[in-house]
């Protein structure tokens, strides 16, 4: 297969550019040798002819990577042409080849002859740079997964597509290398055939099938998939299981069948593993075991399989919902940061998340941040998290005798202990981070398992208000004092792209002067507060530099507001102002999740 597209002398008549350059210089070379090597200065463009030239770059390691295949009508040599400088890949044969050959003086004269070359350069050149961006483009966002069928149902691989097709509304190709594949399949991939022109594609998934031999044998397989990008945004490859693995930069996920307990692949690596059609609800997302398991389809994922389109709106369609944003690079998630009382913002985000049809597959929070993201994660709603938060002031606000704190901590402690009861991090509905400091080492701890409780509790331990918590060999804090929005920690957990809940008190106007009263001194807790807040206001900018999209929830008071435990319910106002930051940010949500789109 070689890159098709417009050649250089389309719509130029070449007997007459013959007779304007007084004849036209040809040169043969036979398959296998060298038309160009990287490092040459041609001081003229080659138009191929007749045969086939493969584009091949040198690596660091002195290994040839194969670019591209050119065919008749390609160009060689234009960009040194053009700039001066040396060839930096090389050219060779495949077959015997004929080309023509342009010198300087000669291209300029033609294309004053015929002005047409020079658009047909460009439009050679403009392809050239797309398949580049491309090629960029599929190892950078990982575009190819490569599925091992490990006795798998028929249509699970295609189901997986059609949910890749829903999610980044993009022409996604299911391409099958069996000799014999199942009836089912063939009968999808007669249903979609593949129209002629990549533009005329609908965002939809459809299926080849091919042998795997001569283009689709693993050793040439790459150079394939990379041609077959020019069409499809997503490429997935299925084979079975135990066959030949090709060369390919690409996840790998294991297609099992429900009640498979073994893989027969034990050297192979995967990424996780879809299991289904389970016939049991499942947690969209994998287990302990690292399996996603698939409840069978329901109708309306049927008549999807059919018009090549798989939501998320059934228990099958959020289980293979999981893997399709894995496999793009688009599983969410949600970092929540700290902020006392405004953190009911945060249930206001949560809710439109929730109305724009975003799932959350990863969870960070800090300070409040935490416990709010530790709620959901338990399986409260929004509403449910709120009437939750309004019990918060009671338990927290406990004074003690100061020497190491200024409020006991017993109340929250017990409060803690009473919802979140034994349960563990790594059980809950969906994976959770949650971010506590260590004051003695000054650096930042990462819960990702153990009980839920002690974890929420150091992780909203406000330093000179509560006292440290001491969990193993860390004494632990607020983690808000070093990473107040914890973007970092949702990307380092898996997700491809990441939501930032940023909680921000808008200062004074500045310019003002002050009225000669008698001042009223702020409350010790209000100073400590304050203080903590302006500090984590300096740092957030570097917190937050993982996020995909940044929502900043802003608010008309400072840190005296933010410490009103007494009165904690007054924080239900500010849910309002959270679902509005997220519905102001609906436009960068929708250029990083496509599936938002209307």
């Amino acid at each position: 297969m070689h890159e098709p597209g417009i050649g250089f002398l389309d719509d130029v008549p070449v007997d007459e550019l013959a007779e304007v350059l007084g004849g036209l210089d040809r040169r043969h070379f036979a398959a296998g040798a060298t038309v160009l090597a990287e490092g040459d200065a041609p001081r003229g463009v080659y138009v191929i002819e007749t045969g086939l030239v493969d584009i091949l770059a040198t690596d660091r390691h002195n290994v040839q990577h194969q670019l591209s295949r050119l065919g008749p009508g390609a160009t060689l040599g234009e960009m040194s042409v053009f700039t001066g400088q040396s060839t930096s890949a090389a050219a060779r044969a495949v077959t015997d080849v004929d080309v023509l050959i342009l010198g300087e003086t000669d291209l300029r004269r033609a294309a004053t002859a015929f002005p047409r070359l020079y658009w047909n350069l460009g439009a050679i050149l403009s392809r050239r740079l797309a398949s580049s961006n491309r090629r960029l483009a599929s190892h950078d966002r990982n575009q190819t997964t490569l599925l091992l069928d490990d006795g798998a149902p028929p249509t699970l691989g295609y189901a997986l597509a059609c949910s890749v097709a829903w999610h980044t509304r993009r022409p996604t190709l299911l391409l099958v290398l069996e000799a014999e594949p199942a009836p089912e399949l063939a009968a999808l991939a007669g249903a979609a055939p593949s129209p002629a022109g990549a533009h005329s594609r609908k965002p939809r998934a459809y299926v080849q099938l091919a042998a795997p031999v001569g283009s689709f044998a693993p050793d040439a397989l790459d150079q394939t998939v990379d041609e077959l990008h020019g069409a499809y945004d997503h490429v997935l490859v299925q084979i079975r299981a135990g066959e030949s693995l090709p060369e390919l930069t690409a996840r790998r996920v294991r297609l099992a069948c429900a009640d498979s307990r073994n893989s027969t692949i034990p050297h192979i690596t995967v990424d996780h593993t879809l299991a289904g059609w389970t016939g049991v609800a499942a947690l969209p997302r994998p287990n302990t075991l690292g399996v996603v398991r698939v409840p069978a389809l329901a109708r309306d994922d049927e008549a999807g399989l059919n018009s090549g389109i798989v939501s998320i709106r059934s228990p099958a369609g959020k289980a293979l919902g999981w893997t399709a944003r894995r496999v793009t690079g688009l599983g969410v998630g949600l970092a929540l940061g700290a902020g006392g009382v405004w953190g009911y913002a945060h249930i206001g985000v949560l809710r439109a998340l929730a109305r724009f049809d975003l799932p959350v597959d990863y969870l960070a929070g800090t300070s409040v941040g935490a416990g709010v993201a530790a709620l959901f994660a338990l399986g409260y709603e929004p509403e449910a998290v709120a009437n939750i938060l309004d019990s918060a002031g009671a338990a927290a606000f406990r004074l003690t005798f100061p020497v190491r704190s200024i409020l006991s901590s017993n109340g929250i402690r017990a409060w803690l202990r009473h919802l979140a009861a034994d349960a563990r991090i790594e059980d809950l509905s969906l994976p959770l981070a949650i971010v506590a400091a260590d004051i003695l080492t000054q650096r930042e701890v990462v819960f990702r398992e153990g009980p839920v409780w002690p974890a929420l509790l150091a992780s909203m331990s406000i330093p000179g208000i509560y006292p440290p918590v001491v969990i193993g060999p860390y004494t632990l804090v607020d983690g808000g004092i070093l990473n107040p929005v914890p973007s970092n920690v949702a990307a380092e957990m898996g997700a491809g792209t990441v939501i930032a809940v940023k909680l921000v008190g808008t200062p004074a106007p500045a310019g003002g002067h002050p009225v000669a009263t008698v001042p009223r001194a702020p409350f010790v807790l209000q100073t400590l507060l304050a203080a903590m807040m302006s500090m984590q206001g300096k740092i957030t900018a570097d917190t937050a530099a993982a996020a995909t999209v940044l929502i900043e929830v802003q608010f008309e008071s400072g840190g005296a507001e933010v410490m009103k435990l007494r009165s904690f319910t007054a924080g239900r106002r500010h849910i309002a102002a959270g679902e509005a930051a997220a519905d102001a940010a609906l436009p960068r949500l929708v250029a990083a999740f496509p599936w938002l789109e209307t």
